[in-house]
C-alpha cells in the first residue's frame, strides 16, 4: 500500500512540475522519456549539433561557431551523409587541429 502511495504521489509532482515547462522543454522531456530506464535512447540529448560530410572543417567551424549556443554539448560531433544517416563522429579537438580545406568524409 505504501508503495502505491509513492508512486500515485510521484506521478501528481511529475505532472506538476512537467506542466511548468516550456512547450520546447515538455516535447524534448517527453521523447526522453519515452524510453526505457537503463537504456541510451534515455542518456541522449535531442539538442546536438550534426555535420554534412561533404563539409570542409572550415565549414563544420562556421556552423559550430553558428549553432554552438543552440545545442547542449559540442565537444562531440555527428557527421551524416545527405539522407542524415550517421556516417561517423569526431571530437571538436580533432577538428580544430586539421587543416580548414579538409573535408569531414576523409574521418569515416
Amino acid at each position: 500500500m505504501h508503495f502505491l502511495c509513492f508512486v500515485t504521489s510521484f506521478a501528481a509532482e511529475s505532472l506538476q512540475l512537467f506542466q511548468h515547462l516550456t512547450p520546447e522543454d515538455r516535447d524534448a522531456t517527453a521523447l526522453l522519456l519515452g524510453f526505457q530506464p537503463n537504456m541510451a535512447g534515455r542518456l541522449m540529448t535531442p539538442e546536438y549539433l550534426s555535420l554534412k560530410e561533404d563539409q570542409t572543417v572550415q565549414q563544420a567551424l562556421d556552423r559550430i561557431r553558428r549553432f554552438a549556443n543552440q545545442v547542449e554539448t559540442i565537444s562531440y560531433l555527428y557527421v551524416t551523409d545527405r539522407d542524415r544517416r550517421l556516417t561517423g563522429t569526431l571530437s571538436l579537438r580533432e577538428l580544430v587541429v586539421t587543416q580548414l580545406k579538409t573535408v569531414l568524409q576523409q574521418y569515416r
